[in-house]
């Protein structure tokens, strides 16, 4: 619901940048955790808004856990997968 939104991608950049960088990198382009910014998905659940969802709030096999459990809200999941797609080539 936050594609587009400028203050929900700033929130979700604010999020990346104390959440995800450190795996993923500044640019996304991948590091410990996978790239975000190709069409190269590690996690066959992460080709959807749903499953990146899935993967963000309950974790997946390897060293991403469950945001949930960390205190990230739903809406800040939203507001972080809306940035995401902003990283994308």
């Amino acid at each position: 619901p936050y594609v587009g939104n400028a203050d929900a991608i700033a929130a979700g950049k604010a999020l990346y940048n104390a959440n995800c960088q450190v795996c993923h990198k500044p640019d996304g382009s991948g590091g410990m955790g996978p790239s975000l910014i190709d069409d190269t998905v590690v996690n066959k659940r992460a080709n959807t808004d749903v499953g990146i969802f899935e993967v963000i709030h309950s974790g997946a096999a390897g060293a991403m856990r469950p945001f949930s459990k960390r205190g990230v809200t739903q809406d800040q999941i939203l507001k972080l997968i809306a940035y995401i797609h902003t990283l994308k080539k």
